[in-house]
């Protein structure tokens, strides 16, 4: 059987940078899940020639609720060990023809998090 705590509507991403060079490094945590609660969080991107780029990963949270992305492993997804940058650098282009190139316009990230279909 499943977990079947419901989904709090004050889970919260807490990220300390929020806008930054492509290699800078930013620090990620989930807050207000359950204890123990498994989670799928997910990255999607659009690149500056247009193609669409996911990742994903699922973790078990903490006693208190949290997922830290620096000190977690997922348990699976698309990279296998702490990394707070994991969710980045693990990204697949999803198969499309791709959009009108914008090389030189911001590459938006969008992190989105998943439990008991929620």
């Amino acid at each position: 059987m499943g977990d079947t705590r419901p989904f709090h509507s004050n889970v919260r991403f807490h990220v300390v940078q929020t806008t930054g060079l492509v290699d800078e490094k930013l620090d990620i945590v989930l807050r207000g899940l359950a204890p123990h609660q498994l989670v799928t969080l997910r990255a999607y991107m659009l690149d500056n020639v247009g193609y669409q780029w996911e990742s994903h990963a699922v973790f078990r949270a903490s006693e208190d609720g949290s997922v830290n992305l620096e000190t977690q492993c997922p348990l699976e997804g698309t990279y296998e060990v702490p990394d707070s940058m994991g969710l980045f650098w693990s990204m697949n282009r999803q198969p499309s023809a791709g959009t009108k190139p914008t090389p030189l316009a911001p590459m938006k990230s969008l992190l989105t998090a998943e439990a008991d279909g929620q």
